[in-house]
Formats: structure tokens, C-alpha cells, sequence
């Protein structure tokens, strides 16, 4: 989640990490937002997403607070 705000910050879009293992992601809106604001943040959103799978997974950042119970 923290590499999701990192690069949406170069596309200007504000967010943020919550939660007990940062693993929420807030988007950081304007109080004023307009339809563009909107199309602008999901398209860079799918962009950041998108880029990250192209990324093979032995480069990927580990995920350390993860458990599978």
C-alpha cells in the first residue's frame, strides 16, 4: 500500500496508509471535486496497478506483515 501512495503521488494524487498493518489505502481528496479530479485519480490509479504487475515477483517488495491465518 505504501508503493501505491508513493507513485500515486507523481501522478498528483494525494493518498495515504491506514490501518493496524498499513495495508488501507485513503485517497486524499479535494473538498471541491470535479468529475476530471475523479476520471484523473481511478485512471492513475489503474495505471500504478497495472505497472506493478508487469514487475516480476522476485523484485516485488516483501510483504512482511502478512499471515495466511
Amino acid at each position: 500500500a505504501k508503493r501505491v501512495v508513493r507513485e500515486m503521488l507523481s501522478h498528483n494524487v494525494l493518498m495515504s496508509t491506514d490501518g493496524p498493518h498499513s495495508n488501507v489505502i485513503k485517497i486524499k481528496p479535494p473538498m471541491v471535486i470535479t468529475e476530471e479530479d475523479a476520471i484523473h485519480t481511478l485512471e492513475s490509479l489503474d495505471d500504478v496497478l497495472t505497472s506493478f504487475h508487469s514487475i516480476p515477483i522476485s523484485l516485488r517488495e516483501p510483504s512482511s506483515n502478512r499471515s495466511l491465518s
